[in-house]
C-alpha cells in the first residue's frame, strides 16, 4: 500500500483532465520515475527485513515469504503503475490484463502442472516462486506493451518544467486512502485475533465471500475514473451525473444477487464454498454481507471524487472509516467475538462510501439515486428477500446457490424494463457496448424501449 503511492490513481484522474501533451508527457515521467523507484525500493527492503522477520517469528519459512511476495509485489505494483497510464487515456482492457486476469492465471497454471506432474510436486517453496514468476512475465509483457504501445497515445516531445511537486502532492492523500483502506479492511480481524484467536479462521471465511461484493463497482471505477475526469475538464457535469447513475444500476446486477443469497441462505453459501465445517455458523456472513451491499450500492462514488480532485475528502473519510472499525472492534469484539467484528467491518466498510456520496451530493449535486435505479432496486429486493426467507425453512443443496444467482440477476433486469427504468443513460451505455463488439443489438434496443422512462412534460398552457 505504501508502496504505490498513490500514483496510479493520480496519473488515472490527471492524464484526461490535462489538454497539453507537454503536461501529459511530465505527468507520465513523474509517475514512472517515482512510482518505479518505490517498485525497486520496497522489494529490496523487504528482502533485507525477512531474516528479522522471520527470526521474530521463529521460521526460516517467513522470511522466504517476506522476500518472495515482497518480488511478486514489485512486480504487480510495476504492472498496476504501467497500465494506469493507458486508463488515463480510457483504455483499460490492458489494466485487467496485465494486473487481473493474466498474473493468476499463470499463477493457477504453474500451481495446475505441478499436481499434474508428480515429478514436479507442490511445495510451499515452489508455490511462492510460481506466485512471484507469474506476476514477474504479467509484468515483463506490460513492459512490452507500453514501449510499444504508448507512443500512439502520447507521441515524444518536450516535457512541461515544474510538474514533479504538484504531481506528488495530488498524490499524497490517495496514499493516506491506501494505507487507511487497507488497515480497515482487516483491523478488526487483528482484534478478533487478540481476544479470540481460535474464530480468525472461521470469520476471515464469512469475509471472503462478502469481499465479492464490490467486484463490480471496483472494475468499474477503472473506466469512471478517466471518463468522469473529461467531462469535468469540459464542464459537462451532467453527462458526468447521468454515467456514475448507469454505471451504479447495472454493476447491481452482480453484487444484489450475491447479497441476497448471502444475507438469507448464508447457511448454502458457506456450505457450497468450505463444506459443512463452516456452514453452521451464519451470523458473520450476513451481517458482513449487509454492510458491504450497503457500500456498494452508492456505485463508484470514491472514484468520482478523485475525478474532481476531491482527495482530502476522501482522506478524511478513510480515516474516519478506519477509526470506526478499531473503536467498533476494540468495544464489541471482546463480548461478541466474531459477531461483533462482522458490525466493525459492515460500519466501516459502508462509511467511507457514503460519506464520499454525501459529499457529492451536497458539493457537486452528482448522487446516482435516480428513480429509474431506487425503484427496479427495491421492486427486485424486497420479494426476492421475502422468498429466500421461506426457502430457508426446507433443504437447499449449495449446487442450487448458482441458478438461484443467476434467476435473479434475470429477475433484477426484468424488473428495470418492467418499472420502466430505462433511460438515456442506458442508451449510451448500450452504444458503447455496440461499438465495442461491431454489432448492433437491435434485440436488446426493441427490449429497452418497452421500459423506457419517459419523462413527464407540462401541459402546454401551464406556466413556465
Amino acid at each position: 500500500m505504501v508502496g504505490g503511492l498513490g500514483l496510479q490513481n493520480t496519473l488515472a484522474r490527471n492524464l484526461p483532465y490535462s489538454t497539453h501533451e507537454p503536461e501529459r508527457r511530465a505527468l507520465v515521467r513523474t509517475g514512472l520515475l517515482y512510482g518505479g523507484l518505490s517498485c525497486v525500493a520496497i522489494p529490496v527492503g523487504l528482502y533485507f527485513a525477512g531474516p528479522a522477520i522471520g527470526a521474530a517469528t521463529g521460521s526460516s519459512a517467513v522470511t522466504l515469504g517476506v522476500q518472495v511476495i515482497g518480488l511478486a509485489w514489485g512486480f504487480y505494483e510495476g504492472a498496476t503503475l504501467l497500465t494506469a497510464i493507458f486508463q488515463g487515456f480510457e483504455v483499460v482492457w490492458p489494466y485487467a490484463l496485465f494486473v487481473y486476469i493474466l498474473g493468476p492465471i499463470l499463477f493457477v497454471g504453474l500451481i495446475v502442472g505441478a499436481y499434474v506432474d508428480p515429478a514436479l510436486g507442490i511445495s510451499y517453496t515452489f508455490a511462492l516462486w510460481s506466485y512471484a514468476a507469474a506476476y514477474g512475465i504479467a509484468f515483463g509483457l506490460a513492459l512490452v506493451y507500453t514501449w510499444r504501445g504508448l507512443p500512439k497515445h502520447l507521441p515524444p516531445g518536450p516535457r512541461a518544467v515544474g510538474r514533479t511537486a504538484p504531481t506528488l502532492l495530488f498524490a499524497l492523500p490517495l496514499l493516506g486512502v491506501a494505507v487507511f483502506s487497507y488497515l480497515n479492511g482487516y483491523a478488526d480481524t487483528i482484534v478478533l485475533g487478540a481476544v479470540h484467536f481460535s474464530e480468525v479462521g472461521t470469520y476471515v471465511a464469512s469475509l471472503t465471500l462478502v469481499r465479492l461484493l464490490p467486484i463490480g463497482v471496483t472494475a468499474l471505477s477503472f473506466i469512471m475514473l478517466p471518463v468522469t475526469a473529461r467531462l469535468v475538464r469540459t464542464g459537462d457535469r451532467s453527462s458526468a451525473e447521468t454515467t456514475f447513475a448507469t454505471a451504479t444500476k447495472w454493476t447491481t446486477v452482480f453484487s444484489l444477487p450475491l447479497f441476497l443469497v448471502f444475507v438469507f441462505l448464508p447457511g448454502p453459501s458457506l456450505l457450497l464454498v468450505y463444506g459443512p465445517s463452516y456452514s453452521s455458523i451464519t451470523v458473520p456472513l450476513m451481517i458482513a454481507g449487509t454492510g458491504g451491499f450497503l457500500s456498494t450500492i452508492v456505485g463508484p462514488a470514491a472514484a468520482v471524487q478523485i475525478a474532481l480532485a476531491r482527495t482530502r475528502l476522501l482522506l478524511v473519510n478513510a480515516s474516519i472509516s478506519v477509526a470506526a472499525d478499531v473503536i467498533l472492534a476494540v468495544i464489541l469484539v471482546p463480548p461478541y467475538g466474531m459477531d461483533g467484528s462482522a458490525i466493525a467491518w459492515g460500519v466501516a466498510a459502508t462509511i467511507y462510501p457514503v460519506l464520499a456520496v454525501a459529499e457529492l451530493a451536497r458539493l457537486d449535486h452528482i448522487h446516482p439515486f435516480r428513480r429509474t435505479y431506487v425503484l427496479p432496486l427495491i421492486a427486485t429486493a424486497v420479494p426476492a428477500a421475502l422468498l429466500l426467507t421461506a426457502l430457508r425453512f426446507v433443504y437447499v443443496p449449495g449446487w442450487s446457490l448458482i441458478p438461484i444467482g443467476l434467476l435473479l440477476a434475470l429477475f433484477y433486469l426484468l424488473m428495470i424494463v418492467a418499472t420502466r427504468s430505462v433511460d438515456e443513460g442506458d442508451s449510451l451505455l448500450l452504444g458503447i457496448v455496440e461499438r465495442f463488439l461491431g454489432l448492433r443489438l437491435g434485440f436488446v434496443r426493441r427490449i429497452g424501449a418497452w421500459g423506457l422512462h419517459r419523462e413527464r412534460t407540462p401541459p402546454a398552457h401551464a406556466n413556465p
